[in-house]
């Protein structure tokens, strides 16, 4: 099983020498290393030091089929690409005879000098990847790969690449920039300048800091060594996306992965339009779309950070303020919404002014209710200086259509953290501030006071026992008479309501407010009217005439759209003529949101033959303007002026003008509140019509009571000479 090679030789004295050599383990690796080449898909070819072939596998022949009849052992290098160029295999090798012989020798150059890689293009499109490798012994190896399919793949990824709108740049696994694309070298032309194959990674991010490119990066060493590194860690960390922000107000988002093979891929995407999109959306959901001021969850997020901002470990505090327009709706309803519209816009610009920082701390919570937080006043000094100076600024008269209209700002204010550490509680705190404020006459400011929140409780349980008197039918009525002065006959009464919470009797000066405010005050009118008609028609009933039976009424009531339905049901139901009813009416009452509304309700009740009075003349907001329009038939002065007479002070002087102005008005005066028989005498000799009072009889709060009031008062009433008294 063994091979042996023999040689002989003749010697010089003519002896034959004979030597074998076993050449079996040379055989075998010459069948193995035949085998490997002829298995190994590349082509290979072996030269020797002068250029010939020595062997070729099959590859090679597969390769170069049309090269493959001179592909014999000794045959030159050169000839072999020689007979290749001019069967036209290689289209790069030119046209003309002096392009040809250039290129094979350029071939042939590098077959001499191995170790430069370069790629061969075939006319049938093939593209060869070209290696030589020269051996120890002086043999040279050359080796074809066909690379046609990964060429075409790396075209492919190249127009991916050229096409993609992101920057993509990419560094190897040493962190050396072997690639970027076309929309790098838009996206950052002044980057894509300095990049180069080789550069480092820090030397590129060292590049965008320092030539200005990255709003971010800072402006001094320490600025961009301290930004330089923050981009190093995160190119490195290849975690999540960051947005970077150019000079020129671009946005970038940023985005690195380092892959399996350890080269590192970063794309930049330009997301402007997207980033201004989102803060235009997110501008408009913190913002009033009306007065551009922040809405109310905007306002609750700054105050939140307000209450959360320290100084040194000590919380930095300020001030809460809730203020709105006063009587908004009335010159919404006067003037037309246009005109309401433009001075929201107006007290939120004066806002902005006032607070000198584009009303950041400024917010329209609603209809005209404005917010404002003011962090870093705690001086109490300098806290009433700075809300002063902002309601004097707020409060100033605007210009509304041409018009110089007057206005009227309440504001409530909270401190804090001293009043409050959550926002919860500063609003409710500011909110009963303000409250206050409308209660005292509007038109100013009130500091939040620890028993207002009681009061509120108060207010609260009060409403809540409101709900349950009316329930339970706790509420009757007590009949004041009223006094014709020209002869002393009765004139009628007034009816007042009373509730008995089975424990005592509640003050109206209690219940009736908050009735107002709870909105209780429309149940409970129709309670009172209709236990004071039936008062009525029990006195007559039992044989006397008690006049006209006077009510107070209230805004919210006349603007019930059923009013006048009820009022007329409740007469029927007694069985009396509307002329027998009266209804006073306050200031307030007139003043209201719905003027006009208010208005032709009593046009229309007077129409009916009920008699309207206006209470409290002089010291609420009705004026001569309100005399002139609307049916009123009697003016009651009011209490005040009634206890000023014959003391110093205008009382006196007050009553007999309100009685002089009623009668030129062809209306009848009521005084109200009279206690002394020289504030009586003095009514009388002013020409007052009806009088009220202690002096005349205290409110009655049963039907016995008033009837033995009318009997001492006059015969009891006849019809053809016939008794009616029981």
């Amino acid at each position: 099983g063994h091979s042996v090679q023999v040689r002989a030789r003749r010697s010089a004295s003519g002896n034959l020498v004979v030597v074998s050599t076993d050449i079996t383990d040379l055989l075998s690796a010459q069948a193995m290393l035949r085998d490997v080449l002829d298995a190994i898909p590349n082509s290979v070819a072996a030269y020797d030091a002068e250029g010939r072939l020595i062997l070729c596998n099959p590859a090679y022949m597969a390769m170069f089929p049309v090269s493959a009849k001179m592909a014999t052992p000794g045959r030159r290098y050169e000839d072999i690409v020689r007979f290749a160029v001019g069967q036209e295999i290689y289209p790069q090798a030119g046209e003309t005879p002096a392009a040809r012989e250039a290129w094979i020798a350029e071939q042939v150059s590098h077959h001499r000098t191995p170790g430069e890689v370069r790629r061969l293009h075939m006319a049938d499109g093939r593209v060869l990847l070209a290696r030589e490798r020269l051996s120890d012994s002086g043999n040279l190896v050359s080796v074809r790969t066909d690379i046609t399919d990964l060429t075409r793949t790396e075209a492919m990824l190249r127009d991916i690449l050229e096409t993609l709108p992101s920057a993509v740049i990419a560094y190897d696994r040493d962190e050396r920039l072997v690639l970027w694309n076309r929309a790098a070298v838009e996206l950052l032309p002044e980057s894509a300048a300095f990049a180069a194959v080789g550069r480092t990674l820090e030397e590129m991010v060292r590049f965008s800091a320092t030539s200005g490119a990255y709003l971010d990066a800072g402006a001094t060493d320490a600025d961009h060594d301290r930004w330089i590194a923050a981009r190093l860690a995160a190119y490195r960390a290849s975690s999540g996306s960051r947005t970077l922000r150019l000079q020129d107000g671009r946005f970038l988002t940023a985005l690195e992965r380092r892959s399996e093979s350890g080269n590192l891929v970063c794309v930049r995407t330009d997301t402007t339009d997207l980033k201004r999109a989102e803060e235009h959306l997110r501008w408009q959901a913190e913002r009033d779309p009306l007065t551009l001021l922040h809405n109310r969850a905007f306002f609750l997020t700054t105050l939140d950070r307000a209450l959360a901002a320290t100084a040194g470990g000590t919380p930095v505090g300020g001030v809460l303020l809730l203020l709105d327009i006063d009587y908004f709706k009335q010159i919404n309803d006067t003037l037309g919404h246009d005109m309401g519209d433009a001075l929201l816009v107006e007290i939120a610009h004066r806002l902005r002014l006032y607070l000198r920082g584009g009303g950041e701390g400024a917010a329209r919570l609603g209809g005209d209710e404005f917010g404002v937080v003011i962090p870093g006043l705690t001086d109490p000094t300098a806290v009433m200086a700075r809300i002063d100076g902002l309601h004097g600024a707020l409060s100033a008269p605007a210009d509304l259509g041409g018009r110089r209209t007057p206005l009227g700002i309440s504001m409530g204010a909270t401190m804090f953290p001293a009043e409050g550490k959550e926002a919860t509680k500063l609003l409710k705190n500011a909110d009963l501030a303000l409250y206050e404020a409308k209660r005292h006459g509007r038109g100013r400011w009130t500091p939040f006071r620890p028993e207002q929140a009681t009061a509120l409780e108060r207010q609260v349980r009060m409403a809540d026992a409101l709900r349950d008197a009316l329930a339970r039918r706790q509420f009757t009525v007590a009949l004041q008479p009223k006094r014709r002065l020209r002869d002393g006959a009765h004139a009628g009464f007034e009816a007042l309501a009373r509730w008995h919470d089975g424990t005592g009797w509640v003050s109206p000066d209690a219940f009736i407010p908050v009735a107002e405010e709870t909105g209780l005050i429309r149940p409970l009118g129709r309670v009172v009217m209709a236990a004071a008609l039936a008062r009525v028609r029990d006195i007559r009933d039992r044989g006397f005439d008690p006049g006209r039976v006077a009510l107070n009424v209230t805004g919210p009531q006349l603007l019930d759209p059923h009013f006048r339905e009820q009022t007329l049901a409740a007469l029927r139901r007694q069985g009396l003529a509307p002329a027998g009813l009266e209804l006073e009416l306050t200031g307030t009452a007139l003043f209201g949101r719905a003027s006009e509304q208010i208005d032709a309700v009593l046009r229309d009740v007077s129409g009916l033959g009920i008699t309207l009075s206006l209470d409290d003349f002089g010291t609420g907001y009705a004026s001569l303007a309100h005399l002139s329009r609307l049916p009123i038939d009697r003016l009651k002065i009011d209490r005040s002026f009634v206890t000023g007479i014959g003391r110093a002070g205008p009382g006196g002087v007050i009553a007999r003008t309100v009685v002089s102005l009623a009668h030129s008005l062809g209306m009848e005066s009521i005084a109200k509140g009279v206690e002394t028989d020289e504030q009586m005498a003095f009514l009388a000799d002013a020409g007052c019509d009806v009088a009220q009072g202690y002096l005349i009889a205290r409110p009655m709060l049963t039907t016995d009571e008033a009837v033995a009031y009318l009997r001492a008062q006059a015969p009891p009433a006849t019809v053809n000479g016939i008794s009616l008294q029981a």
